[in-house]
């Protein structure tokens, strides 16, 4: 009967741990590989869920990153500071963050350089 129990145990972990990877989800996916190991559900199924847990933190990471970068470039725009904006659109590129939101930071780029341009120019005729 235990052992009709344990199976019974281990078929409804794996089932939870298909289900998570299906979902791609990182915190049910975490929920399930615990429950998957302490059911001691093969080691097969066990490695499948581990590989799509980490490929998910790492799509999450990657997505963090060009959120990240897409703010900071947004903040540089606001911010119209040459230096910043260089930095923040060199970032921006890296991550991949959208070609939209990198274009409106090259052209507050190129309009900060313009201003600049245009005070140096009138600070030397003064």
């Amino acid at each position: 009967c235990s052992s009709d129990l344990e199976e019974a145990a281990q078929k409804e972990a794996e089932v939870e741990l298909q289900k998570a990877v299906e979902a791609e989800d990182i915190a049910m996916l975490e929920a399930a590989l615990a429950q998957a190991e302490t059911a001691k559900v093969e080691k097969k199924a066990l490695d499948k869920g581990r590989k799509c847990l980490a490929e998910a933190k790492d799509r999450k990471a990657a997505a963090d990153a060009r959120l990240g970068a897409e703010e900071a470039l947004l903040k540089a725009i606001d911010a119209a500071a040459i230096s910043g904006l260089e930095t923040a659109i060199a970032r921006a590129e890296a991550a991949k963050v959208s070609d939209e939101v990198i274009g409106k930071g090259r052209a507050a780029l190129a309009e900060a350089m313009a201003k600049k341009e245009a005070t140096d120019i009138l600070a030397k005729a003064t």
